[in-house]
């Protein structure tokens, strides 16, 4: 009997991030009033106010790759704060004065004094604070974890967590729910198999195996040219995708499930998360998708998904 195979996401899907996220942007506030001269107060009603800018148009904002959005705005907090740094670097260099500008300005200059670009800052803003949950054991998997693992290896179904985290971090994740994870490339592999540090958000504009962008609507493009997670997609070969950030987890397979005869069984599901934009849960409720596409509000969900599923 042939296997099953589901490709997994890992933060998000077998985490909790809000406890992480909210951690993480603590971190930025406190971080950016220090290097501001601000009070923390202050400088969470100016990142309030930078949000509120970006909401008037969010297909403009996002955690930006090779000069693409890689992620859009309010898909992923984690992406979203890359989003804010993006949007404080384009009002700088584009946009009239007036008094948010001109506070981007001051912010933007007391963060560069110290670091080469917002970019690097922002990195650096998620690499510490998600360094320190971790190590204050703080990180933890959802409660189902355990149980939804069981369950889908008993479907004859492995999971392989592909993930821009480490593999030491999904390894780590999964053995506080008493699962073993391999990681080994050559080793033996186990039921659930970490591959991390996937660059799902990396752009490559010269890889022309792929289209530039699958066109969700006038305002959102999604680039499609991830080539490090199309390899990974070719080596899997997984019958089953599940991720929650449409962008970086589900639009390449979707596109390959839609136009590459080698991904003809392939299914992808998406989580829908509170903050996950109208927009994502739209395109995947089109028509075309049916039966191709599913989404799902928890993961104790996937079993029957992967169940009601495996053989179509």
């Amino acid at each position: 009997m042939k296997k099953i195979k589901l490709v997994s996401d890992f933060d998000g899907i077998w985490t909790d991030q809000k406890k992480e996220s909210e951690h993480v942007w603590n971190y930025i506030v406190s971080s950016a009033a220090e290097l501001s001269g601000k009070t923390q107060k202050d400088t969470r009603n100016f990142f309030r106010l930078c949000r509120q800018r970006m909401d008037k148009d969010p297909g403009k904002y996002g955690w930006v790759n090779a000069g693409e959005i890689a992620a859009f705005y309010k898909e992923d907090p984690y992406g979203d704060n890359n989003a804010i740094f993006d949007f404080m670097d384009r009002v700088y260099s584009n946009f009239p004065p007036d008094d948010l500008t001109i506070e981007i300005k001051k912010v933007r200059t007391s963060i560069l004094a110290k670091y080469k670009s917002l970019a690097e800052y922002s990195q650096e803003c998620f690499a510490v604070p998600t360094g320190r949950h971790k190590s204050e054991g703080k990180l933890k998997p959802v409660t189902s974890a355990a149980d939804t693992v069981k369950k889908i290896n008993s479907l004859n179904t492995d999971i392989v967590v592909v993930s821009n985290s480490t593999t030491d971090k999904i390894k780590y994740l999964f053995a506080q729910a008493g699962i073993i994870v391999s990681g080994d490339a050559l080793g033996k592999r186990e039921s659930v198999h970490a591959r991390g540090d996937a660059k799902k958000f990396f752009i490559y504009n010269s890889d022309t195996v792929l289209p530039s962008y699958l066109e969700i609507s006038g305002k959102i493009k999604v680039p499609l040219r991830r080539s490090s997670y199309h390899s990974i997609l070719i080596e899997e070969k997984p019958d089953f995708v599940v991720g929650d950030v449409f962008s970086l987890d589900i639009a390449l397979p979707l596109y390959l499930r839609m136009n590459k005869r080698e991904f003809s069984n392939l299914k992808v599901i998406q989580k829908i998360q509170p903050y996950t934009p109208a927009w994502v849960k739209d395109y995947l409720n089109k028509k075309d998708f049916k039966g191709k596409a599913f989404t799902i509000n928890k993961i104790e969900e996937l079993p029957e998904i992967i169940s009601m599923n495996m053989n179509k």
